[in-house]
């Protein structure tokens, strides 16, 4: 058996991110009989220490080999090599399709990252052991404990010109919660709220619970139209508008400087508020000005953790309006009391140590490996998305519906999220897919499946069957 100590992989022949480098090399080591059954790896630290890397690079790169059935771990034998007989998916390691044996579920945003996983046990970890951890078991300020807030407005701040007010930032159970929190304080059961005609889902799902009227907005490649929104005011008794400036959900689209400013002159002559969903903001190809920063005093500004790095830390933060300050947090504390503070607690530490910019920017990185993956696979189709963008929308040609579309590919093993599900109401719905490249396992997945689709695309879709009823 070969001794923990021996091994290092040879990364001159590999390609791509350092993780996927060393697992390419693990698995071609394995392949060539290098490695053996039972032949135990170096830790993860001793690896690190002798590839210049970090433990968390390591430990996906072998992460990604133990889901290829290539390797085991435990506590106390360490990490050793398995059968390559018994692996059912020795290519995927490397980069390489295999057949399918799970359904993908391409629909929701994951954590395109697997290690961020551990930057959250870490975190827990730290926690547990801190002096402080008896304080956060109370009940606390249903606007959030001031070190909270302070990491708030610093995350907030990365996309802001001038530092946001931590008086002026409210902590959430996420930005579900925190558009909840912002609707309460703003309107009322039978008001109209304008939103872009393909809208994210979660404000579909809140508005008719709340009593509110949904008014589609027309949007285009630049997103919200101006001159529709103006239309809207002037036939509707308009309320407020909810829109997301920042890589639109789903079309992918950045709404331009120009575009900002005469929104935000709209919103003062209406005398409507503004809700900024800016959850995409940290993903973002260039920095633009907020609406907040155009309207500060009809706007709040929603983030989280969630869409930049992922959706299990449930902590959002809220740049109100300082006379909607108390109003927000009355929603707070009339819907939940509070926001999780061991959870606000986890979210402040990754920020105030740096630790949440650094998976930030690593996330960019694979996003960006992701999206140009998938678009190289569907070039010549009408494939909208961004460098950094958790997600990317594909139009059909016709005659391809999005519920043909989301059939079909079902059948191959994979789930898409059709236009329909984002409808804000009739008005030219986009017969569209958004497609989730944040929840495949890897750039090669979503290569495969891009190759997949751009086959089925060029034929004729079938007709759909016809079902009989009494």
């Amino acid at each position: 058996m070969q001794s923990s100590t021996d091994w290092v992989p040879d990364l001159s022949a590999a390609k791509g991110p350092m993780y996927k480098r060393i697992a390419q090399a693990l698995v071609q080591d394995i392949r060539s009989g290098k490695l053996k059954p039972g032949d135990q790896l170096p830790p993860n630290r001793q690896l690190s220490s002798q590839l210049g890397v970090t433990v968390g690079t390591v430990s996906r790169a072998f992460g990604e080999v133990v889901r290829a059935k290539l390797l085991e771990t435990g506590a106390r034998r360490g990490t050793r090599v398995k059968d390559p007989a018994a692996a059912d998916a020795v290519e995927a390691a490397a980069g390489v399709a295999t057949i399918r044996n799970r359904m993908a579920d391409l629909r929701g945003h994951q954590a395109a990252l697997k290690s961020w996983g551990d930057d959250i046990g870490q975190a827990l970890s730290l926690l547990h052991h801190s002096p402080a951890f008896g304080e956060l078991l109370r009940y606390d300020d249903p606007a959030g404990r001031a070190s909270h807030r302070q990491a708030g407005a610093q995350w907030l701040s990365r996309n802001t010109d001038t530092p946001v007010d931590p008086a002026r930032v409210i902590v959430t159970d996420g930005a579900q919660h925190a558009l909840l929190c912002g609707l309460m304080a703003c309107s009322v059961a039978g008001d109209h709220i304008a939103t872009e005609k393909l809208t994210y889902t979660g404000l579909r799902t809140l508005a008719p619970r709340l009593g509110l009227k949904l008014v589609p907005i027309e949007i285009d490649e630049h997103g919200l139209v101006p001159d529709s929104l103006r239309e809207a005011i002037a036939t509707h008794p308009i309320k407020g508008l909810v829109c997301v400036p920042n890589i639109h959900n789903p079309t992918t689209a950045t709404i331009p400087q120009d575009r900002r400013i005469e929104i935000a002159d709209i919103a003062k002559q209406a005398g409507i508020f503004l809700i900024e969903d800016d959850v995409y903001g940290c993903l973002a190809e260039t920095r633009l000005p907020t609406l907040a920063s155009l309207a500060p005093e009809l706007t709040i500004r929603i983030t989280s953790l969630s869409k930049c790095l992922g959706p299990g830390l449930r902590v959002g933060f809220v740049e109100t309006p300082r006379q909607l300050t108390a109003a927000v947090t009355e929603a707070v504390r009339a819907t939940t009391w509070m926001a999780s503070p061991i959870s606000a607690e986890v979210a402040a530490q990754l920020v105030t140590s740096g630790r949440a910019e650094h998976v930030l920017q690593e996330n960019r990185l694979e996003l960006a490996e992701r999206n140009d993956a998938l678009a190289q696979a569907l070039t010549g189709f009408d494939l909208r998305t961004s460098a950094f963008s958790p997600h990317a929308w594909l139009r059909l040609p016709d005659p391809w519906t999005a519920s043909q579309f989301c059939r079909r590919i079902e059948t191959m093993g994979y789930q898409v999220s059709p236009s329909e599900a984002f409808a804000a109401g009739l008005l030219g719905m986009d017969n569209g897919v958004r497609i989730s490249v944040s929840a495949a396992q890897d750039a090669a997945e979503l290569q495969s499946f891009g190759l997949l689709i751009a086959r089925m695309l060029a034929e004729e879709p079938h007709p759909p069957s016809i079902g009989i009823f009494p």
